[in-house]
Order: structure tokens, then C-alpha cells, then sequence
């Protein structure tokens, strides 16, 4: 196990010394706006990785995906609904330069998340669902700051139109939803290209 993990980074860090461009870039950000993100109470951690298809000059075009994780829970006096979201986000995102502020780069993602969520009851509240997996239209904008000529700074804004198709037995009736809900978060990270 040792031989394999040794080896991984020796062929990271072979990829990074001989690599002229930076084509791959890995990132973790944190929101900061925890309550219209997915409703969760708790703050959406996530972790995201790029790769650049193709350098026009003025703008880069790639490929991206991250993955996050945020907690909520909502209490009455006889129960209490405890739930975990876990997403993930396929995107194809576009990076600019600015002319005279190469640090400063502005991008723009379009792509779709898949949210599950896993909930726990505690209390008289039988038959709510306890896990549910939906989908919907991602738009990502964001602002990154090259602090070196490999880590970064960002701050990003995440929009999701989630589309929200269930059907479960609440107190012995078909409960069906059918509605789309508009998720907002504001993200701050830190990243490094390779």
C-alpha cells in the first residue's frame, strides 16, 4: 500500500514539474450563506476538480465536477427531522482573462446537480421520506486570484434550479411533489493547478 501511495505522488509531482500548462486544478470551497443554499442549517462543505479542454488565448474551456455535503434539520414540539444533502455537479465551465490583471480570472459553469438528501425522524411523524435523490439546471459564476502561478483564491455564486419529483406515504397517504426550488449559495475557496 505504501509502494502505491509513494508512487501516486511521484507521478504527481512528476506531471507537475514537466507539465508546461497548468491543464488540471483541484479546489475545496465553503459556503458562506448556509441557509438558501439547501435548506440546511449547517454550512455546505465541497471539493471540485477541473480540466482545461482547450486555451483560446483570452479564455480557457474545460470540464469540471464537484461534490459537496451540508446538514439540516427542522424541529417541532413532536418531532424532529434530521437531514444530510450530498450533491454532485457535472459542469462545462469557461475561464477568461483580463488583459493586464492575468492574476484575476472570472468563470462562468453551466452544468446540472444531482441532490440526495437522507433524513432521520425522531418523534410522531411516520412515513416521512428518508431519502429522495433529484436533479436540476446549475449556473456557477466566480472570481479567482492567483496568489502564485499555482494556488489560488475564489469567491463563487452557485444558482440551482432543483427539480423536485417525490412520491412517499405520509399517515397513510400518497403524498406526490412536484415543484422546482431555487437554491442559492455564496462560496469562498482555495485551490491549486497542476
Amino acid at each position: 500500500m505504501k509502494q502505491k501511495l509513494l508512487f501516486v505522488f511521484f507521478f504527481l509531482l512528476s506531471i507537475q514539474v514537466f507539465a508546461q500548462e497548468q491543464r488540471w486544478s483541484v479546489e475545496a470551497n465553503y459556503s458562506v450563506v448556509p441557509q438558501d443554499g439547501f435548506g440546511g442549517d449547517a454550512d455546505i462543505f465541497e471539493l471540485g476538480l477541473k480540466y482545461r479542454v482547450a486555451d483560446f488565448g483570452f479564455a480557457n474551456l474545460g470540464f469540471s465536477i464537484n461534490g459537496g455535503f451540508s446538514r439540516g434539520k427542522f424541529e417541532r414540539p413532536d418531532f424532529r427531522i434530521g437531514t444530510k444533502f450530498y450533491y454532485l455537479q457535472p459542469r462545462v465551465f469557461t475561464e477568461f482573462r483580463i488583459p493586464g490583471i492575468e492574476r484575476l480570472r472570472p468563470h462562468l459553469a453551466l452544468g446540472y446537480s444531482i441532490v440526495s438528501s437522507d433524513s432521520s425522524v425522531i418523534g410522531n411523524f411516520e412515513g416521512f421520506p428518508t431519502s429522495s435523490t433529484n436533479g436540476g439546471f446549475n449556473m456557477n459564476l466566480g472570481l479567482s486570484y492567483d496568489v502564485s502561478k499555482r494556488f489560488f483564491i475564489q469567491a463563487q455564486y452557485d444558482f440551482i434550479n432543483l427539480q423536485v419529483r417525490d412520491e412517499f406515504v405520509l399517515q397513510g397517504e400518497t403524498v406526490k411533489t412536484d415543484f422546482n426550488r431555487k437554491l442559492n449559495n455564496i462560496k469562498i475557496g482555495i485551490g491549486f493547478r497542476f
